[in-house]
């Protein structure tokens, strides 16, 4: 037992130097370490005007401002500084490492580039203007340091340690989670230091500073939580956390409802809950929030600020990067409920592996995740766990308490998203339908109390709202068929070819088993999806903003891997197409969250 325990600790340890040996050198050759400004140069910027040009690079700075990089220059190596004062009278800017002169940059008219011979030190840049000119010194659109041999440029020691201490972390939770030594740090050498040689070293350095501790100790929490599962049911969730960080911490992502979610959110940190609830249509307008089409004007429409209240109440951490925190535990946590259904309905580890891998990797869920719709995700989460919820547990609806249990679940199901009342409504007599099914199950009646029961809050918190809605008429916005038909049916094209093709496999294996509770909960949750288009289809305005179709993204990966999962070479392959696909899917839209800075999904102009 104690060789056992030395060889973990020697394994742990590899990992924890190999790592930050890879960071090292990985900064060492690289050819420049280049700073551009943007949604993520607030930790490293003082002294410059508040706010950043979107779609730009740039940023002005006042008559004092300071580059601090997490960078130590050892060697031979110069700073070319990529600024100018456009629309502004020249002036003459010191710059200074920490208070060595550096020299003087004159600024003219244009953007130009100006480089520097610089001494060893802390890569810590100041820009100090000769010429009060109202708060404007110099429009900086990046920096770029730039080795003149081999190790000249360093990462500080505070990213060298994080990296140490994020593998050593990672390493532990799969040793936790099942995995030999060896394949323990291994395992966590591969994902931590292959994205930290890939980026360019500015992605890897930011990244280390604000998500590679938090991203290890979440790893090691989520492999703890799943304790009961297989090794590989527990890695991915810990891999799809560690990938998702990269996506949200990478220094060059934005997204405009970032800005739109903090704000609602600092209303919470700032005033209290009771304020936000209390003025929710007021801020909705304020921060254009949850707005969409009711006879022909934009309205706010009923938008429970659950999480943003949840996030709000965190006594600590940056607003921004704890609801990107939320946003990935949640995407994670849906990966984790897929993994759960798929297992308990093939009863097979490797469909459940493989059902984690594609829902984790599913095009547009990972859009949602960019997109910043961390509300949406937090109402996918609550209704995919209310579908294993019942699964699991649905026996006990003909007992009273299993009523009310139920009951209670269905309604925080409706008041936690926007969509859950309209994704209940539709999924519910479906599910009640499934149990009266031929052998009907016990419990339908107890199922439709439990209904009943739940809608009761929703109606207090929505009605107002339907109430409108009914008073306008059903389809009273004058569209044709055609045009209702084309927004009843929009969306179905996130799931191509392959998904359907494997899903309709799947439902036929489901269909099979029909005398199976859990086979009757996924037989309503895939009529769901072509039935949710029924009340679209009615009243498109303003039904169609509502994301009705996301509670079946999660569906896709579930009934593909139960439609192979008993030929284990076949899912092997289902699974490698589908991932292909999906990341093929994801760097088409991927670009214009990492490119252009606008937060739009339009394709930059050419």
């Amino acid at each position: 037992m104690t060789f056992s325990w030395r060889r973990s600790l020697a394994w742990v340890a590899l990992a924890g130097t190999a790592v930050p040996a890879v960071l090292v050198l990985g900064v060492a050759f690289a050819e420049s370490v280049s700073f551009g400004f943007g949604p993520a140069d607030r930790d490293y910027v003082e002294g410059f005007r508040v706010g950043w040009a979107r779609g730009t690079t740039s940023r002005w700075s006042r008559e004092q401002a300071t580059v601090m990089l997490p960078v130590v220059i050892r060697g031979d190596a110069e700073l070319i500084v990529l600024g100018g004062r456009p629309e502004r009278d020249p002036a003459e800017i010191d710059v200074l490492l920490d208070d060595r002169a550096l020299g003087v940059l004159p600024a003219g008219g244009r953007i130009a580039p100006f480089s520097f011979p610089l001494p060893p030190g802390r890569a810590s840049f100041r820009f100090v203007s000769r010429t009060a000119d109202a708060g404007h010194g110099l429009k900086l659109e990046g920096l770029r340091l730039a080795p003149g041999e081999w190790g000249a440029l360093l990462p500080d020691a505070r990213s060298v340690a994080l990296s140490g201490a994020a593998a050593v972390l990672l390493a532990v939770s799969f040793l936790a989670a099942g995995f030999c030594p060896r394949s323990s740090a291994l395992l966590a050498t591969a994902i931590l230091a292959l994205p930290l040689a890939a980026l360019d070293p500015f992605a890897s350095l930011h990244w280390l500073r604000k998500a590679a501790l938090v991203s290890s100790i979440l790893s090691l929490v989520l492999v703890f939580l799943v304790r009961s599962q297989s090794k590989w049911v527990r890695f991915v969730p810990a891999a799809a956390l560690l990938a998702a960080s990269f996506a949200l911490f990478h220094p060059s992502y934005y997204f405009k409802d970032v800005d739109i979610h903090r704000e609602v959110t600092d209303v919470v940190r700032q005033q209290g809950a009771r304020e936000l609830w209390s003025r929710m249509d007021w801020y909705q307008e304020r921060f254009g929030l949850g707005r969409a089409s009711l006879e022909g004007r934009r309205r706010p429409m009923p938008y429970p600020p659950v999480l943003h209240t949840v996030v709000g109440w965190f006594p600590f951490g940056d607003t921004e990067d704890l609801l990107k925190w939320a946003g990935i535990l949640l995407h994670v946590s849906a990966v984790v409920a897929a993994m759960l259904i798929a297992g308990r309905v093939s009863e097979s580890e490797a469909a459940a592996v493989a059902a984690g891998v594609m829902a984790a990797l599913f095009p547009d869920g990972v859009l949602e995740l960019l997109r910043a719709s961390y509300p949406a995700l937090l109402g996918q989460l609550a209704l995919v766990v209310m579908v294993f919820v019942v699964m699991r547990h649905g026996k006990a609806l003909p007992s009273l308490s299993g009523v009310v249990a139920f009951g209670a679940l269905f309604s925080a199901c409706a008041l936690v998203y926007n969509a859950g009342p309209l994704t209940l409504a539709v999924y519910l007599p479906l599910l009640v339908a499934a149990f009266w099914m031929p052998p009907p199950l016990p419990g339908t009646s107890g199922l439709l109390g439990a209904s009943l029961l739940g809608s009761a809050p929703a109606f207090l918190y929505y009605g107002g709202f339907l109430l409108e809605l009914a008073k306008s008429g059903v389809g009273g916005d004058g569209s044709g068929f055609a045009e209702r038909l084309r927004a009843a049916t929009a969306g179905w094209d996130v799931f191509g070819p392959l998904y359907i093709l494997f899903g309709l496999a799947g439902l036929l294996v489901v269909a099979k088993r029909r005398d199976r509770l859990e086979s009757r909960v996924l037989l309503a949750w895939a009529a769901y999806a072509p039935a949710v288009s029924i009340p679209v289809l009615l009243a498109p305005e303003p039904l169609y903003y509502f994301r009705r179709l996301f509670f079946a993204y999660p569906l896709a990966p579930i009934l593909t891997a139960v439609s192979v999962s008993r030929r284990k070479r076949l899912l092997v392959l289902a699974t490698l197409a589908l991932v292909v696909w999906s990341l093929y899917r994801v760097s088409d839209f991927v670009e214009p969250f990492y490119v252009t800075h606008t937060g739009s999904l339009a394709k930059p102009p050419s």
